[in-house]
This record gives structure tokens, C-alpha cells and sequence, in this order.
């Protein structure tokens, strides 16, 4: 490994067996790490998306339960309201949001042992992927 940015072939690429050494082969590792900064912003924004949903519907649900157990006099409506700092643990949510954010650091990790190749042609493809993922789905 050459420890400075050049645009030279023969690193390895993530794994030993991936060695993309022929300008060819970088080019086609350039255009898959473009692909993968490209699917780390869909990700994200598709987790910011689901994040909104599940936050107005675990909202809705505790504005439903609180309005169950009000009683019907009036000093209920002088009763302080609860403030829930987090919201209770739903499988049907906290799985898939688990599932997202390990896919989504999973993402970030392989972009980022990319960079550290130092072959200039994936720092570029990363920051052009992530530029065009951000503009495409941010």
C-alpha cells in the first residue's frame, strides 16, 4: 500500500481477492463505489423518512392512550401533561431501525477503508457518489 493518494493500480480493494490493478478494473471500482455512496444516501433518507413516520405515529399513540385515561371532570383539564423524553420500544419499529442504521454504517465503513486505499480515484468516486446521493435524495 502506498501511504499517499496516487492514481496508480494494485491496492487491495476491501477484500484480498478484490485487487483491481488494469486502469479497467479501477475504473469498474470506481463506478461501484460511486454506486455505494449513491445507496448510503438512499439509505439515510429512507431511514430520515421512516424516523418521521414512526415519530408521528408513536406520538399519535401516546395522545390516544393519554386521552383514554383522562377522566371526564373538569380538574383533569388543570392536570400537567406528561412529557415522554423517548418513546416506548416497538419491535414493529426499533428492529427496521436497527436494521437501517447497521446497513447504514455498514455503508459508511466499506467507503471509508476505500479512502483509506489512498488511490485518488476512489477518494473522488466517494465524494462524487455521496455529492450526487445527497442531490438525488437529501
Amino acid at each position: 500500500m502506498i501511504p499517499w493518494f496516487h492514481f496508480g493500480g494494485g491496492d487491495n480493494l476491501l477484500f484480498e481477492s478484490l485487487h483491481p490493478s488494469s486502469q479497467g478494473a479501477i475504473a469498474g471500482a470506481c463506478i461501484v463505489l460511486v454506486i455505494v455512496a449513491l445507496l448510503e444516501r438512499w439509505v439515510a433518507a429512507t431511514r430520515a423518512t421512516l424516523e418521521t413516520r414512526w415519530r408521528k405515529r408513536s406520538a399519535a399513540a401516546t395522545e390516544k392512550t393519554s386521552e383514554d385515561s383522562r377522566p371526564n371532570s373538569s380538574s383533569s383539564s388543570r392536570a400537567p401533561k406528561t412529557l415522554r423524553i423517548m418513546a416506548p420500544f416497538t419491535p414493529a419499529q426499533n428492529i427496521p431501525r436497527g436494521a437501517i442504521h447497521a446497513l447504514q454504517a455498514l455503508l459508511g465503513y466499506f467507503l471509508m477503508l476505500a479512502v483509506m486505499t489512498f488511490q485518488a480515484g476512489y477518494l473522488i468516486s466517494v465524494v462524487i457518489g455521496l455529492g450526487l446521493g445527497e442531490i438525488l435524495f437529501g
